[in-house]
C-alpha cells in the first residue's frame, strides 16, 4: 500500500496524523544525547499515523521538526540562521533566537511535591529544532505581534490563510476564538522548566505575552483576565 501523502498544509495545521513528540517515551528521556534534527526525526520514523492526513486534528511537534528540516534543505541554511536572517534581525528582535539561548537566560524550575522549587537540568534544545527551541522576551514578542498586524512578513493572501481555522478552531499555528463580537488568536508553548502563552486581539491592537521559568497551567486564564481588563 502506498504511503499516505502528507502536505505542507497538513503539517502547518496539525492535520497530518503524526504523533506529538512528547508522546514517545524515548523523546522524554534524552539522557543528554543532544540529538540533531535528523537524528530526532529518526526516532519517529517507524511510528504509525494516528489518522489519515486531513481527517482530524492532533497537535504534533514532529510536524514542526519536519518543517524545520524542509527550511534547512530549501534555504541551504541552518534553521537558526534562516530565522535570524529572515525574521528576527529585520524585525529588531535582538533578544530572540533559536538553538543555544543567551548567557543570561533564566533557569528552569519545577515545583517539588514538598512545595519547594527545584532547578531542572537543561533539556537538549537541538532535539526541539522547529518545535520548541526558540527563546525570546515579552518585548520581542510584542514586536512580533506588531509585525504580524502590520502585514510585514507574508502576503495578504497568506495572512488570510494564517488565521482561517481548519479543524477544531485551529488555523496555521494559532488557536482562533470568536466571542462577544471579537476574534482572539492565541497559543501556548512549553519545554521542561518553561511555559509561554501569547494572546492577541489583532483588530483591537492588543497583545498579552506571558513567559515563566516554571511549569504553569494557568497562563491562558491569566492572559484572558488581563485582556478583559484592557477591553473593559
Amino acid at each position: 500500500k502506498d504511503s499516505p501523502l502528507i502536505t505542507l498544509r497538513h503539517l502547518l495545521t496539525h492535520t497530518s496524523g503524526l504523533m506529538h513528540s512528547w508522546s514517545l517515551p524515548a523523546f522524554n528521556q534524552p539522557a543528554d544525547k543532544g540529538l540533531g534534527l535528523d537524528e530526532t526525526l529518526a526516532l519517529f520514523h517507524d511510528q504509525p499515523l494516528l489518522f489519515e492526513p486531513g481527517e482530524d486534528f492532533r497537535y504534533s511537534g514532529v510536524g514542526y521538526f519536519l518543517l524545520a528540516q524542509l527550511i534547512e534543505k530549501l534555504s541551504d541554511q541552518s534553521y537558526e540562521a534562516f530565522l535570524k536572517q529572515q525574521i528576527f534581525d529585520p524585525l529588531g528582535m535582538r533578544a530572540t533566537g533559536a538553538g543555544d539561548p543567551l548567557k543570561n537566560r533564566s533557569v528552569g524550575y519545577e515545583r517539588h511535591s514538598s512545595g519547594r522549587m527545584k532547578v531542572l537540568p537543561e533539556f537538549p534544545m537541538t532535539m526541539l529544532t522547529g518545535g520548541g527551541n526558540i527563546y525570546s522576551t515579552v518585548e520581542d514578542l510584542v514586536r512580533w505581534d506588531n509585525a504580524l498586524r502590520a502585514g510585514k512578513l507574508i502576503s495578504p493572501a497568506s495572512y488570510e490563510k494564517l488565521y482561517r481555522p481548519e479543524k477544531k478552531d485551529y488555523a496555521y499555528g494559532w488557536k482562533i476564538r470568536r466571542q462577544d463580537g471579537r476574534t482572539s488568536i492565541s497559543h501556548s508553548g512549553g519545554v521542561p522548566g518553561y511555559t509561554a502563552y501569547l494572546l492577541r486581539y489583532p483588530k483591537e491592537g492588543i497583545c498579552v505575552a506571558l513567559l515563566t521559568n516554571t511549569k504553569s497551567r494557568g497562563l491562558g486564564q491569566l492572559a484572558e483576565q488581563l485582556a478583559d481588563q484592557i477591553l473593559g
